[in-house]
């Protein structure tokens, strides 16, 4: 087992792997900064679905993290004004505003498909 393998096994449970979007998973992983993305498995592996859902499920707490802070959009909206100021170049600060929100969005359209298929 590859050691980004063993990272990410103990976040799924064996035989809920066929639960999941994996396409939403991927097209998700695809807009993460080619920088900043966990390196994934082939997808021909047995390994890529559960590197896959543990990537997706730490993306997921980030992202509540994300909107937990958000929720307190004051305080955000000083801390890059504090940045702007503070003379941290304005081009990555925008970009950081913008991934959020973009991780925000992801997050709501995922939470509505979720809702939609759970009702009767």
């Amino acid at each position: 087992m590859s050691p980004i393998t063993r990272r990410f096994a103990s976040l799924s449970a064996p035989g809920q792997e066929d639960e999941f979007d994996y396409d939403l998973m991927y097209r998700t992983y695809l807009r993460i900064p080619s920088n900043e993305r966990p390196e994934l498995p082939d997808k021909g592996t047995g390994d890529w679905k559960l590197v896959m859902r543990g990537i997706w499920d730490e993306r997921q707490k980030q992202l509540k993290e994300a909107m937990d802070k958000i929720a307190d959009l004051p305080t955000v909206l000083e801390e890059l004004i504090g940045k702007l100021k503070g003379g941290v170049e304005v081009q990555g600060t925008l970009d950081e505003l913008s991934y959020l929100l973009t991780d925000i969005g992801e997050g709501r359209r995922r939470e509505a498909t979720t809702a939609n298929r759970e009702l009767p």
